[in-house]
């Protein structure tokens, strides 16, 4: 039984974790994964967006490729061109 519940937790807590990477809101996640345990981490897989959209404050573009960049970006994903401090 106690493993059981190890197993459910951390499913809950990685479901949280990748929430969190991909900028959705953890804790309802964590909640969702802590009802559903590894199906709640299947629900997450199957909803989530392969697109990260950072926030709109968070973003650039590339001078090269113009495709989004994060501010905090060293260089642009798309072409490898490196990023200048404005």
């Amino acid at each position: 039984m106690i493993e059981l519940l190890l197993i459910w937790s951390v499913f809950s807590i990685a479901t949280a974790v990748v929430a969190a990477t991909q900028g959705r809101n953890a804790f309802a996640w964590f909640a969702i994964g802590l009802l559903l345990g590894p199906f709640g981490f299947i629900v997450f897989s199957l909803v989530a967006s392969k697109d990260f959209s950072p926030l709109p404050g968070e973003v650039g573009q590339c001078s090269l490729c113009a495709q989004p960049i994060r501010l905090e970006a060293a260089a642009c994903q798309q072409c490898g061109h490196e990023r200048r401090e404005p």
